[in-house]
């Protein structure tokens, strides 16, 4: 009982390197229904939300469509992609709210037929429908600086873009998609990465990947086997792993907001934190992102 919890809670923690759901022991994957009978209510909505969200649409939607979330419930729908798309009717019975896709805020339903003496009322639930319009006006500035942010927190498979936050074991990754050796380090995949020719100190059966570790102290081109590593040449590293993986997602975050930055422009930006507060929410200040250090490395 206590392995299935594990397995259960496991896949909704990570559902995205835990798809499909796998045996704790043998890893093979489990069959769908003997999985769902581990859930109970409340995980069995989750895990169909999940599932719908990263599988099942595939074998439903169009080119043109795209996946919607109520922002206050499991509710999900399929939506023809549009620009002027941009709030969620929910028809969960438990629910009926309406929301706005951009910032996930509710909007305030307007009644059909409403008393003049409302009227103050009413000018004020249009106020607050016409600041979403907004909204819909930075959207797609506004994902740019969400894929950003998501970058910055994770690394994805450089072949398939499966991506998430490494453990606080090595730098050396194998996908559980498309079973690709990659470097968590420079993001490159084995066949891509700079490795030596020869090492007498590895076995000839080691894994290429090992080779790309060689030399890393003095050759720019190649990476450390573990993040903690760092500090034998550069002390501003920890000898925390945990610290470690903190501090190179910081300056990897900062890379890609400053990116960021440098493609919306400042006035953009201003207009995002003025209307969803991403700078005041993101963990870094304007003067980080702007003129952050960037290196990883100080040789």
């Amino acid at each position: 009982m206590d392995c299935s919890k594990s397995m259960v809670s496991l896949f909704l923690a990570e559902p995205k390197t835990n798809l499909p759901p796998k045996c704790m022991i043998c890893k093979v994957a489990l069959n769908s229904s003997v999985f769902e009978r581990q859930l109970s209510p409340q995980d069995y909505e989750r895990y169909t939300r999940i599932m719908l969200s990263l599988l099942w649409y595939k074998d439903c939607m169009k080119d043109n469509e795209e996946l919607v979330h109520c922002g206050f419930c499991s509710y999900t729908e399929i939506q023809v992609k549009s620009f002027g798309s941009q709030f969620m009717f929910c028809k969960h019975k438990g629910c009926k709210k309406v929301s706005c896709l951009v910032c996930l805020h509710e909007v305030p339903k307007l009644a059909e037929d409403y008393d003049a003496d409302e009227d103050d009322e009413y000018e004020e639930n249009m106020e607050k429908i016409e600041k979403h319009f907004k909204c819909a006006e930075l959207k797609e500035s506004k994902n740019i600086f969400d894929k950003a942010m998501e970058n910055g927190q994770q690394v994805a498979c450089p072949v398939c873009g499966l991506a998430g936050m490494k453990d606080d074991a090595c730098t050396h990754m194998t996908c559980p998609d498309c079973q690709t050796v990659w470097c968590y380090f420079c993001g490159l995949a084995e066949s891509a990465c700079d490795k030596s020719e020869d090492d007498d100190d590895l076995d000839e059966t080691a894994a290429a990947i090992y080779r790309h570790n060689t030399d890393w102290e003095i050759n720019p081109q190649r990476c450390p086997m573990y993040l903690t590593a760092l500090q034998d040449i550069d002390k501003s590293w920890s000898n925390d792993e945990h610290e470690c993986l903190e501090k190179f997602h910081r300056i990897r975050s900062l890379k890609y907001l400053h990116q960021a930055y440098e493609q919306l422009g400042a006035n953009v930006f201003e207009q995002l934190e003025k209307q969803f507060g991403i700078i005041s929410t993101c963990g870094f200040t304007l003067d980080d992102i702007k003129d952050g250090d960037l290196q990883l490395i100080d040789y």
